[in-house]
């Protein structure tokens, strides 16, 4: 792994309700890795900081959770929220990545930000990091939240393929939620996109591992979220997680699709703030 670079630029991100948020990039194993971080407008000092990082699924973004990182910081948590590297504002890999790479990368950030432990919250692709995150380096982190996880084969190496075709038009058609999901359509549904050089090297690579040994590994209190129609991460997989993770339990979304949390957004958020809740 290379030497992490402090961060080549830092500027105000913008604000919610009273609290605010920065944006950063920083170089790390060759790629510019950019990142917010949220920091709620009135912390306890008497209480150890309460923090949340979360990680995006495949063609998204950091605005893929914008209303939870609203959410997160009204409720006093620190928030670091990621682009992947090849999406949102972070460079490409140099390379053809797997999970591990990502993960590698992830771990380096949240190591130079001593932002740990930390309660890991991921979408999708951004599962099968936090699934390898969370059995290699259970010291960063504290409770893990998986939401439509991939990670788990049961289908062949088709199923990110499909996504680009089936993302669920009425989801984003929910008030609010429009921005996000035309944002994610237009760059997931791109034959371009996915054809596209190093990243659909990455792509190949990375629908190909499955994470079943990793999860068997995880000792985490476990939180999964998933929609009983989710196309792209089917339910069964979500039962093939709980039983390979020892402290997990599963809430099922009842008639939300892949993006449940957006789908069924008040529920999610207080689904979440009682898992999170120390």
């Amino acid at each position: 792994m290379q030497p992490v670079a402090p961060p080549e630029s830092t500027s105000p991100a913008g604000s919610v309700g009273t609290a605010t948020f920065t944006e950063a990039t920083r170089t790390i194993n060759g790629v510019q890795f950019h990142y917010i971080i949220g920091q709620p407008a009135q912390p306890d000092p008497a209480l150890p900081p309460r923090r949340a990082l979360l990680l995006h699924g495949w063609g998204g973004s950091i605005e893929s959770w914008r209303p939870i990182t609203a959410d997160l910081l009204e409720r006093g948590f620190h928030v670091v929220v990621v682009d992947f590297p090849g999406f949102g504002r972070s460079s490409p890999p140099p390379s053809a990545w797997g999970v591990p790479d990502y993960t590698e990368t992830l771990i380096a950030l949240i190591e130079s930000l001593a932002f740990a432990p930390s309660n890991i919250i991921a979408h999708s692709f951004g599962g099968r990091v936090a699934l390898i995150l969370a059995a290699t380096r259970p010291d960063l982190v504290k409770r893990l939240v998986l939401v439509s996880a991939a990670g788990i084969r049961t289908d062949p190496p088709s199923l990110l393929r499909r996504t680009a075709t089936k993302l669920g038009k009425a989801v984003f058609s929910l008030p609010g939620l429009a921005g996000i999901g035309e944002q994610i359509r237009a760059r997931v549904g791109s034959k371009d996109y996915l054809e596209a050089g190093i990243l659909r090297e990455t792509f190949v690579k990375v629908i190909e591992q499955d994470l079943r040994e990793d999860a068997a590994r995880i000792t985490r209190p476990t939180l999964l979220v998933w929609g009983d129609q989710d196309p792209e991460t089917p339910l069964e997989q979500a039962r093939i997680l709980e039983s390979l993770i020892a402290d997990s339990g599963l809430v099922i979304l009842y008639g939300s699709g892949h993006f449940a949390y957006l789908e069924q957004l008040p529920r999610f958020t207080r689904i979440l703030a009682e898992f999170l809740k120390d």
